[in-house]
């Protein structure tokens, strides 16, 4: 039983953690259109946003398999939530749409992170 509380722990502190890196790049990213980076501050956040990508990856291998029941097809945990937002009404298509309409669309910068079609059924 404290195996599985641990891996449970470690799937919502790991994605909490990764969802931070999105909202971290996120405000870099608004920062860098309005023109308020320097130079030096955008190679920075290139270097910063590619390590977070590397997170992600890792993530959607190792850790995001314990959400969805199913080992990664893609490479980030996004363009799986674009796959099960596309897909049929099931358990995984409402979770990812509830990632992309709680999590991550409204901190989007230019627009939908995840564009979401047709009702989901709660």
């Amino acid at each position: 039983m404290k195996f599985i509380l641990g891996i449970v722990l470690a799937v919502v502190v790991v994605h909490a953690f990764v969802w931070l890196l999105y909202l971290s790049v996120m405000r870099l990213q608004a920062k860098r259109e309005a023109g308020l980076l320097s130079p030096l501050q955008v190679r920075l956040g290139k270097a910063y946003t590619f390590a977070c990508l590397a997170i992600d990856v890792l993530a959607n291998i190792f850790v995001t398999p314990f959400i969805f029941g199913e080992i990664a097809q893609e490479l980030t945990i996004s363009a799986r939530l674009r796959r099960w937002v596309k897909s049929p009404d099931c358990r995984n298509r409402r979770l990812a749409v509830w990632f992309a309409e709680k999590l991550l669309n409204p901190y989007s910068v230019g627009g939908p992170h995840i564009k979401i079609l047709g009702e989901v059924k709660p």
